[in-house]
């Protein structure tokens, strides 16, 4: 599992399993927080609505925890 959080290369996917008993829910959590730890939080990811093409939106990367305070924003237009 710590092989499979330290690949850097996209793609790749980490799939546990095993008895109910085995806690592997918590297992996983945990080594997961320790990988996101070490890392530079990912940049926010939203999606507005694209008014030539509405079944398909865009998508817009922001800065990381810059998405709470657009949507916070965009309310206002109500």
């Amino acid at each position: 599992m710590r092989f499979g959080t330290e690949m850097n290369v996209r793609g790749f996917n980490i799939f546990a399993i095993g008895a109910s008993t085995a806690r592997i829910r918590r297992a996983v959590h945990a080594l997961l927080d320790d990988a996101a730890r070490e890392r530079p939080a990912p940049a926010d990811w939203v999606y507005v609505n694209n008014f030539a093409i509405p079944h398909k939106p865009t998508a817009l990367s922001l800065p990381t925890g810059r998405a709470p305070a657009l949507q916070r924003e965009i309310r206002h237009f109500d």
